[in-house]
């Protein structure tokens, strides 16, 4: 008994050595050796979930299969060998027709490609059916060597494992992968319009006031703008990191990613505001591209180390540290708890640290200063969380409700933190960052019922194209701007030339202000399609 038993147990295992060496040969033959069957085995892991289920096996498929392999390449005696002694083998031991059924499946689906017309590549065969057959060996090699489960009960919890499916082994049913939200890069493209839209005005003395910035306290649509990219970024770390971090990549190696993009950002950022003079000494430290850059660095690795439950208390702490900062260290010569321009915490430090290298237009702070980018990484982490939500495995519906909700949620925050520190986009102020936040739930919830759910997705086009290439779009807005405006052209600029022959004549000055605008909005879209045309998508 004791010998029949043990006798069986060898049987097994060498069966499922011998499923695994056939499993590696056939790995190195459709050269997809990389695939980390060894993961497989790990005893510290879990089942491999399969993404497809097992077919019950069919008789003509291991004639057809077995008859046909030498039409597959030199290795086809090899193969056909090996595969059938793990056959004959697995035959006295039940484990086994369950490896047994995914042999020929490998086999048949080697073949089944191999003879389409065009020869379809072999890095086309679906990886689950080959991380099933580790799977299944790892499953009997723990049995036997840990909890004594037998081999019966093994086939059912592996036919069980692979059962999530009842079609996979056929090229239509492999499952496509999840499709990227188009509202997304529809969202990200109308920010980037609105965003050159507001910032190159025909005349900045003639402009309606929605499209310029609020002069202290409030809000306009233009204050939206920064924030919403922000938030978006923010958004995007969930989407991107979350994917590499299920894939296996290091910490260590997404970080030093994570830094090699900031710093890119930072200095296209420093490019900005020193082209075309280039003076260093004042060359503008803090900036649009700056913040992004900061604020991307510290939200990654907020993200990487920390799960939902400390990015909530990281944006917690953020807020209410910088509204005390704001409203009790006292600034020489006003005091504590000053919100007007000269008197804030903010600026005094931006006086003292920064100095000749503030905006030029404000000289002595700047709008994207050091203190207020405290919130700004709040804004980011928000965008973080509404990528939590969007990954939720759950109804389409049901996240754009949660989506909704936590949007109004955030809204009537902000309006409440209004009574006592105002919604102020210069300052930042931890009220803006809520309302702002809120803004965007609420608005890409709207876009993606609208365009990924109901279907509107033709007129929104132009913006999907525009957010394929958001940061680069906006690199060409900017310095474009600049060269036009230090071109001479007799008394003027060149761009001064173009307004005042091309548009002023047009309309009044308000309006022709808005007509220059739009066109030159019109002019970074027509970029962006030609970029999409020719598939030039430039990451940072």
């Amino acid at each position: 008994m004791f010998r029949s038993d043990l006798f069986q147990r060898i049987e097994s295992i060498t069966c499922g050595i011998r499923a695994a060496h056939f499993a590696s040969l056939f790995l190195r033959e459709l050269d997809i050796h990389e695939l980390a069957l060894a993961d497989a085995w790990t005893p510290s892991r879990g089942p491999v979930p399969l993404l497809g289920g097992l077919h019950q096996f069919r008789p003509e498929w291991k004639r057809a299969a077995l008859g046909r392999f030498d039409r597959v390449d030199a290795t086809a005696g090899v193969l056909e060998e090996d595969t059938t002694g793990v056959t004959r083998r697995a035959q006295s031991s039940p484990l086994f027709g369950a490896v047994n059924v995914l042999t020929f499946e490998l086999v048949h689906r080697h073949l089944q490609i191999c003879s389409q017309p065009g020869h379809v590549g072999i890095g086309e065969i679906h990886e689950a059916l080959l991380v099933a057959a580790a799977s299944t060996t790892r499953l009997a090699l723990e049995s036997h060597f840990g909890d004594g489960r037998h081999s019966s009960g093994i086939i059912e919890h592996t036919q069980d494992l692979m059962a999530q499916a009842s079609i996979a082994s056929t090229p239509a049913a492999i499952p496509e992968p999840a499709q990227r939200l188009v509202s997304l890069d529809a969202f990200r493209g109308a920010t980037m319009a609105l965003m050159v839209l507001v910032n190159t005005p025909g005349d900045g003395d003639h402009t309606y006031a929605p499209l310029q910035h609020s002069q202290w306290n409030g809000w306009t649509i233009t204050d939206v703008v920064f924030p919403s990219f922000l938030w978006i970024v923010g958004l995007a770390i969930t989407l991107s990191l979350s994917n590499r971090l299920a894939a296996g990549i290091p910490r260590s190696r997404l970080l030093s990613q994570i830094f090699r993009r900031a710093a890119i950002l930072y200095v296209l950022g420093l490019l900005i505001y020193a082209f075309p003079h280039f003076d260093l000494s004042t060359q503008r430290l803090m900036g649009v591209l700056q913040r992004i850059a900061i604020c991307y660095l510290i939200a990654s690795c907020i993200f990487l180390y920390t799960g939902v439950r400390g990015q909530i208390l990281w944006i917690a702490g953020l807020l209410a540290g910088y509204w005390m900062m704001m409203t009790l260290i006292p600034v020489p010569g006003f005091g504590a708890g000053r919100l007007d321009v000269d008197g804030n915490f903010a600026h005094y430090i931006d006086r003292i640290v920064i100095g000749r290298h503030n905006y030029r237009s404000t000289k002595t702070w700047d709008p994207e200063g050091i203190i207020s980018t405290l919130p700004s990484i709040a804004t980011a982490l928000f965008g973080i969380m509404a990528g939590h939500i969007l990954r939720l495995k759950r109804d389409l519906a049901e996240r754009t409700t949660w989506m909704f909700l936590i949007g109004n949620l955030l809204l009537a925050a902000g309006l409440i933190c209004n009574i006592w520190l105002p919604i102020n986009k210069k300052l930042w102020t931890s009220s803006f960052s809520l309302f702002m936040a809120g803004l965007d739930f609420v608005i890409l919830a709207i876009c993606i019922w609208l365009i990924d759910r109901q279907g509107y997705r033709r007129l929104t086009r132009p913006f999907v194209i525009l957010g394929m290439n958001a940061i680069t779009i906006y690199m060409i807005s900017e310095l474009l701007e600049e060269l036009l405006t230090n071109i001479p052209v007799g008394d003027g600029s060149l761009r001064d030339w173009i307004y005042e022959h091309l548009f002023a004549p047009l309309a009044s000055p308000v309006n022709a202000s808005l007509l220059y605008a739009v066109a030159y909005t019109l002019l970074m879209f027509a970029i962006a399609y030609g970029m999409y045309r020719r598939k030039w998508f430039i990451k940072v």
